[in-house]
């Protein structure tokens, strides 16, 4: 082990007094270097994914590519918030403004729900009931009261759009599985006039990224207008680390 210890010593002592008796020649090969590698950077591109640790080929990424293309993601953005008080007309109406405008800006979004638009869903002697928790935003102490108590009796909302002790509420997003980025007349099948399979791109890293761009904003005007709110989810993580890594 030694010996092999002394001939790396060797190895660098030799190449620092190349350097140092052919410098200008180093420098000038360190500069081609350098600008060999610069001229690639627009091809760089940074992928924090799980798929990335897998071929495209591997069995198991396409079985799991399968299974999403057939049911979606889990990779929910979840946005919370914090108000004195949630079941508050002004908070509510705010709420509503807020999700209209994800809905109709943010790209790459399946789905978002949030206490505005979920389903309330219960049995009534031998019916099941399915209606909308909110409709329409109430406007009497009253009617306040009575549907904090009924989102508060629900399950299904607790600890997802609302916290236990009914301080903390949360916007889902759910973004699309898959994304068609080629011409019309390439991603149809002249079968069913349904995009190809072959032809689906699953939503990358990149895409992440560009529902962020457009998220944050909204968010931000939000918050300077009044309405703190915080964002995660797997989205919001994939963003930020692929943004630490290209700084």
């Amino acid at each position: 082990m030694r010996n092999i210890r002394d001939k790396i010593e060797l190895y660098f002592a030799g190449m620092g007094r190349w350097v140092y008796q052919h410098r200008y020649l180093a420098l000038i090969a360190v500069l081609g270097l350098t600008i060999a590698l610069f001229s690639q950077l627009s091809k760089l591109t940074v992928d924090t994914s799980n798929d990335a640790f897998f071929h495209p080929d591997d069995p198991i990424r396409v079985e799991y590519n399968e299974f999403r293309r057939e049911f979606g993601k889990d990779d929910h953005i979840l946005v919370g918030f914090a108000p004195d008080e949630i079941f508050d007309t002004a908070f509510l109406k705010q709420l509503k403004q807020l999700q209209d405008e994800i809905e109709d800006k943010v790209p790459y979004v399946k789905q978002v729900t949030s206490l505005i638009n979920v389903r309330n869903t219960y049995g009534q002697d031998d019916e099941l009931i399915v209606e909308d928790l909110i409709d329409p935003i109430p406007e009497s102490p009253e009617a306040l009261a009575a549907l904090k108590s009924k989102a508060l009796a629900n399950p299904f909302y607790r600890n997802y759009l609302l916290s236990e002790d009914g301080r903390f509420t949360a916007i889902a997003i759910e973004p699309v599985a898959v994304t068609t980025k080629r011409p019309p007349e390439e991603t149809v099948s002249s079968e069913n006039n349904q995009p190809s399979s072959s032809h689906l791109e699953y939503i990358s890293t990149e895409e992440y990224g560009e529902m962020m761009d457009v998220l944050q904003p909204i968010l931000d005007k939000y918050r300077d207008a009044g309405l703190i709110s915080y964002a995660g989810g797997f989205p919001v993580v994939t963003d930020r680390l692929t943004g630490a890594i290209e700084q």
